[in-house]
């Protein structure tokens, strides 16, 4: 089995992400949690920069300053939406698919 993704697959992968997206955003909790680590912080920024009108994404950034409390075994964790987080790989894939 191959590694690497065709631009068949990236571009299913990206339909399959914005049809879950468009899902999720309906959902009552849109939390995704990830560890706290700084390569995740430096992520979600990318996300939220790539995703957001700037005044939004100012308000989100700083949420990201120091980690939150978790709802699932009270560890600390940076968050974001989930529908978000799947647009930006979607996206990402999208452009990966046209290479």
């Amino acid at each position: 089995m191959n590694n690497q993704f065709s631009k068949t697959e990236l571009q299913m992968l990206a339909n399959i992400l914005d049809m879950a997206a468009n899902e999720f955003s309906n959902h009552g909790s849109n939390d995704f949690a990830v560890e706290p680590t700084q390569e995740n912080k430096e992520l979600l920024i990318d996300i939220i920069k790539a995703t957001s009108c700037e005044e939004d994404a100012e308000y989100e950034i700083e949420k990201l300053e120091k980690p939150s409390k978790s709802y699932f075994g009270n560890k600390d964790c940076y968050y974001s939406y989930d529908w978000v987080v799947m647009r930006y790989f979607a996206s990402k894939c999208k452009n990966l698919a046209k290479e």
